[in-house]
């Protein structure tokens, strides 16, 4: 199924003010060296940095604290990124330092 296919899904919710969910994962690696890193990715537009985020999917489980319009964050241990993804063109990945990280974010 394709990226716009699953936007599809939630239009109509969202169109007849009904709330979506949406889910941001703090992702994270271990390094020997340096700890632990966190994944930080750039906003399509203003290309500002945050946490990768989406809306949850139908089927997909989440950590069941679900709420009108609120948003999930899940920790999530990530050794490995794709070096392909959908918005490969749009967006910038990092790796930093957890305390690097919180400094980019807003």
């Amino acid at each position: 199924m394709s990226y716009l296919s699953r936007l599809a899904e939630y239009a109509d919710a969202m169109l007849h003010g009904s709330t979506a969910q949406q889910v941001g994962g703090l992702c994270y690696r271990k390094c020997a060296e340096d700890g632990v890193e966190v994944l930080l990715i750039t906003t399509r537009e203003a290309k500002l940095w945050t946490i990768p985020k989406g809306w949850a999917m139908k089927g997909l489980a989440t950590d069941g604290t679900l709420r009108p319009s609120a948003s999930i964050l899940t920790l999530l241990e990530t050794p490995t990124t794709r070096s392909h993804f959908p918005e490969q063109g749009q967006r910038n990945l990092v790796w930093l330092q957890a305390s690097e990280a919180a400094l980019l974010v807003d």
